[in-house]
């Protein structure tokens, strides 16, 4: 299979979302993909979200030697451990909104 019709359909979403107009509605909340407030279609206008948020990176000192003499499982309960523990502490001292990364 060739991969030079893939390489010029992306050429194409590429040059129509460089020429076209977006708008944008602001919003609190994480827009899922059916959201009527989004449009994907080619060469209309684009309507997307626009969202205050933050990211929250973690990189625990040590972690790829931990990762290393650990194993997947426990680095995932020490991953999970850190987040939840960040995010509870961050929520008591700052309006924040927690998407579920599936941590209960």
């Amino acid at each position: 299979m060739s991969i030079i019709p893939i390489i010029n359909e992306i050429a194409e979403d590429v040059t129509d979302i460089l020429a076209t107009k977006f708008v944008y509605a602001t919003t609190n909340d994480v827009p899922t993909d059916a959201d009527a407030g989004l449009s994907y279609e080619a060469g209309v206008e684009k309507r997307g979200k626009e969202l205050e948020t933050c990211v929250l990176y973690v990189d625990i000192r040590g972690s790829v030697e931990m990762s290393k003499s650990k194993g997947d499982e426990i680095m995932g309960k020490i991953y999970t451990s850190f987040v939840k523990s960040v995010i509870k502490v961050a929520s008591t001292i700052m309006d924040i909104h927690v998407i579920s990364l599936g941590i209960e």
